[in-house]
């Protein structure tokens, strides 16, 4: 009796709660906005340096990620995000992790979320196409697709959430519908995978390898970095909730001389250069003179309205 009531605690014991696989769930969500915001920051101080890197973010994030994520799930068993939690992936048909559970997972968690962005990118550059009334090669077609596109996303958060109860209940041992697709779960580490041990008196000695010790600091402090970026996007995401009616209304700015802006920059009077738009106040400036400005007065010249580094963005118009 006791030995049976062990092991049944065991197997309850190493399925997660809800409310652990959707925080993996959030912290793997997490990654590529967070890093698409380090590379917009680059962008905008050094855009002749880094052009590239805001060209090419999608395919340079799927390379790094497909790397990190396939180091993990090969030698932990789960994604990086998995094991920052404590959980690993396991096949519920046969308790384990074979090659082809490792490749299905690597597929899921990498191919798929690079498939969705590129779909959704494209779809809404057909929205706003067709919205401006521009006349567009195969418009209906498109039109059907972005009817169809936004039908199967529909249908599978309804799915996702209806795997979700499924998964609550107890019905299911996969929490999402790629999961079960796939017939994989999460389970919790066990004590005997857990990091290897070390300490500087056995690297003397030679007991353990200097590989294995910078591996495990590198991944220590990948998963410190996604605790790091969970932490920013949280805080953001507060910034984003204040209440905007609390504000004070700022007064109208008062312009130190009544000139006309039109086709020039309000700072050195000439031609736009790289022109850039002042999202606060609507003004077109220089991209350096902005720049400069902003980190010397923090301020729009021509409004004398407060601005950031965030408030403006370049204007290409051909």
């Amino acid at each position: 009796m006791a030995e049976n009531s062990a092991h049944l605690a065991a197997n309850l014991q190493s399925k997660p709660s809800l409310f652990e696989v959707v925080a993996v769930e959030s912290l793997a969500g997490t990654f590529y906005p967070a890093f698409r915001r380090i590379t917009q920051f680059l962008v905008l101080r050094n855009p002749e340096r880094f052009a590239l890197l805001d060209r090419y973010y999608d395919e340079i994030f799927l390379v790094v990620n497909g790397i990190i994520q396939n180091y993990y799930l090969k030698n932990r068993g789960g994604t990086l995000s998995e094991i920052f939690y404590g959980l690993r992936r396991v096949s519920t048909e046969t308790n384990g992790f074979s090659k082809r559970d490792h490749i299905f997972a690597l597929f899921c968690t990498v191919i798929v979320p690079y498939l969705r962005v590129k779909a959704e990118k494209l779809i809404n550059h057909w929205k706003e196409t067709l919205r401006d009334g521009v006349q567009v090669p195969k418009a209906e077609l498109k039109q059907f697709i972005i009817q169809i596109h936004g039908t199967s996303v529909g249908i599978y958060e309804c799915l996702k959430i209806a795997q979700y109860i499924a998964y609550l209940a107890g019905y299911s041992k996969s929490h999402t519908p790629l999961f079960r697709a796939t017939r994989q779960g999460l389970t919790y580490i066990q004590g005997e995978e857990e990091d290897i041990e070390w300490s500087w008196k056995n690297l003397l000695r030679g007991h353990v390898k200097i590989s294995t010790v910078l591996s495990e600091i590198v991944l220590k402090g990948l998963e410190f970095s996604a605790f790091f970026i969970q932490f920013l996007q949280w805080w953001q995401t507060e910034a984003q909730h204040t209440d905007l009616t609390s504000l004070p209304t700022p007064d109208y700015p008062i312009l130190t001389r009544d000139f006309n802006y039109q086709d020039v920059c309000p700072i050195c009077l000439g031609k736009w250069t790289r022109p850039t738009c002042c999202a606060i106040s609507g003004y077109i400036y220089c991209y350096k003179c902005i720049v400069t400005a902003i980190e010397r007065t923090g301020i729009c010249p021509a409004s004398n309205y407060p601005i950031s580094i965030d408030d403006i963005f370049l204007l290409y118009d051909d």
